[in-house]
C-alpha cells in the first residue's frame, strides 16, 4: 500500500519501498477520490483513512464495504458524485416507436405514448428542478412544461419543490417562435440558451420573452458550460429533458447525461428523416458508444418502461 500525501495540494506518494513519485490526475467524487493510472489505465479507489491530517490510503485492491465503515466521521457521509463539475444530474425522458422515432418523418411531435406514459412523464417532472426542450418542440407543438396537475405540484411541495419546475429553451441560433404557446403562461421563469450565433435582432427578441437568456459558446452550444451556470445561479440540481432528438445527441455526447428513461411504445413509424431518440453527428466507431446499464423495466400493457444508467 502507498502513502498519498495531498496536504496543502502536495501530489506525491510515498512508495512502501521508499522514495517518491508523482500521482496521477485525481477526480474528486463527493467523499471519495478515483485515481485514474495513466500507465494502466486503470482506475484506482482512494479512500480516507486514519493516517494522520492530510494523509490517505491509496488502496491497489477493490475497497469493499467493510473498509469504507473506516472512514473518520469528520469526513461525512457518503455523497453522491458531483463528476467534479458542479452540473446537475441530468436524465432524459423519451417516448419511442419499436423503430427508434420520435415522430414522423415531417417531424411534427404529436404525443403517441399512452395515458400511462403521460403519467410517467408528470411523475419524472415532480422530481426535477427544472426541465428542458428544444426550440423545435416549443414551437411545433403546445407545450407549457408545466408540473401538470394538483397532484403532481403537492409531490413537488413535499419533495421540498417549487410547485413548478423551472423551464429552460435551447436554441443555438436564437429561432423561436414568439407566439409558442410555452410564452403564453407565466407561471415559473422561463431560461433561453443560445450560442453566439443569434444576432443582436434576435437576442433582443428572445429577452422581451424569456425571464433570461444565456448566451452559452460560439458557434456550437456548450452545454457543459450550461449546466454548470444552471447549477449555479439557479440552484438546479436535478434537470429533466425531454428532447428533442438533437439536444440529447448533443448531452450523450458530451458525457452530461446520467440516467435515461425510455417508453417503447408499440407502433412503428419508419422514414429515414424520422427523428431518434439521438440525432446529430453521432459516433463513426463501435468502441465510442455510449454504454448503459440497465435499472429496471416495466411492463404496462403493450408498452415498456425502461430505465438505463449510464456507464462512467
Amino acid at each position: 500500500m502507498d502513502i498519498l500525501n495531498i496536504s496543502k495540494g502536495t501530489r506525491t506518494a510515498l512508495h512502501a519501498g521508499g522514495g517518491l513519485r508523482k500521482t496521477p490526475p485525481t477526480l474528486n467524487c463527493g467523499n471519495l477520490s478515483f485515481l485514474t493510472s495513466t500507465a494502466t489505465r486503470s482506475t484506482k479507489l482512494l479512500c480516507w483513512s486514519n493516517f494522520g491530517s492530510g494523509i490517505s490510503a491509496y488502496c491497489r485492491k477493490p475497497v469493499f464495504a467493510a473498509l469504507l465503515r473506516e472512514v473518520p466521521d469528520q469526513v461525512g457521509k457518503l455523497r453522491k458524485p458531483d463528476h467534479g463539475t458542479r452540473r446537475p444530474f441530468v436524465f432524459l425522458n423519451v417516448a419511442t416507436t419499436a423503430d427508434g422515432k420520435l415522430a414522423t418523418a415531417n417531424r411534427h411531435f404529436i404525443p403517441f405514448g399512452s395515458k400511462r406514459d403521460q403519467e410517467h412523464l408528470l411523475e419524472l417532472r415532480a422530481t426535477a428542478d427544472a426541465v428542458m426542450s428544444g426550440a423545435r418542440t416549443v414551437d411545433l407543438s403546445p407545450v407549457k412544461l408545466s408540473s401538470g396537475g394538483a397532484r403532481y405540484r403537492r409531490l413537488r411541495l413535499r419533495r421540498g419543490l417549487s410547485e413548478q419546475p423551472l423551464r429552460i429553451v435551447v436554441s443555438g441560433s436564437g429561432t423561436l417562435d414568439p407566439k409558442a404557446e410555452i410564452f403564453k403562461h407565466r407561471f415559473s421563469p422561463i431560461i433561453l440558451l443560445t450560442s453566439g450565433r443569434a444576432s443582436a435582432a434576435k437576442l433582443r427578441q428572445l429577452r422581451a420573452l424569456a425571464d433570461e437568456v444565456k448566451v452559452c459558446g460560439k458557434r456550437e452550444l456548450d452545454f457543459g458550460y450550461a449546466l454548470r451556470w444552471l447549477r449555479e445561479k439557479w440552484k438546479v440540481k436535478r434537470l429533466l429533458c425531454e428532447g428533442g432528438g438533437e439536444i440529447n445527441g448533443a448531452l450523450i455526447e458530451a458525457g452530461l447525461v446520467d440516467e435515461i428513461h425510455i417508453t417503447l411504445c408499440p407502433v412503428i413509424f419508419g422514414g429515414r428523416t424520422a427523428p431518434t431518440m439521438a440525432d446529430g453527428r453521432g459516433i463513426e466507431f463501435l468502441k465510442d458508444a455510449t454504454r448503459l446499464n440497465l435499472k429496471s423495466r416495466k411492463r404496462v400493457g403493450d408498452e415498456l418502461f425502461l430505465i438505463y444508467q449510464v456507464k462512467r
